[in-house]
């Protein structure tokens, strides 16, 4: 099996990033399809490409979800723009797609892909069991907590290995109680 690379900036989080770019989606596509100065329009244009390509960098499956669902901002206003405009989104849609196919690593996909599946499962990336712990941790110290920033050093003697809540509301539970 092909390696993943999670890309994202030093000490980031891929998840935190891929969501924050995703959100931004919708509305540079709207800037840039309905505003009416050419230069922003382009500017907010060229954002699309480069945001899906970061997300799909950083194998984010929930940054990866939260674009799909501001996407479909898309196909809803195609119907709103010009000719041209709706050729210019097809072509770069087509475009977009050869470029992450040639530039992205396979194993990036393959995790994007097992979405689905994990969400079916209701185990994505074993967040159950992380969650679980979390709660075992919140009943141990159910009003002080365990300080802030240290549910990753408090799960350990539960699960036997260091990791981040995946779920703000249980790190704030666990960490403030």
């Amino acid at each position: 099996m092909q390696s993943m690379e999670r890309y994202v900036g030093l000490g980031g989080n891929p998840n935190g990033v891929a969501a924050v770019v995703a959100l931004a989606l919708p509305m540079a596509y709207f800037l840039g399809a309905f505003r009416s100065r050419a230069l922003w329009r382009w500017l907010n244009l060229l954002y699309l490409p480069v945001a899906i390509l970061a997300i799909i960098l950083t194998a984010s499956r929930g940054g990866f979800v939260i674009a799909l669902v501001g996407a479909t901002v898309i196909p809803l206003t195609a119907g709103h723009l010009r000719r041209g405009g709706r050729i210019a989104v097809l072509v770069g849609a087509v475009a977009v797609v050869g470029v992450l196919a040639s530039v992205v690593p396979a194993a990036n996909f393959a995790r994007i892909a097992e979405t689905s599946s994990e969400l079916s499962e209701g185990n994505v990336s074993n967040r159950s069991q992380i969650w679980a712990g979390g709660l075992e941790l919140y009943q141990q110290s159910p009003f002080v907590g365990v300080g802030t920033g240290n549910f990753g050093y408090a799960i350990e003697p539960v699960l036997g290995y260091q990791i981040a809540g995946h779920n703000a509301f249980l790190v704030v539970l666990v960490e403030l109680g």
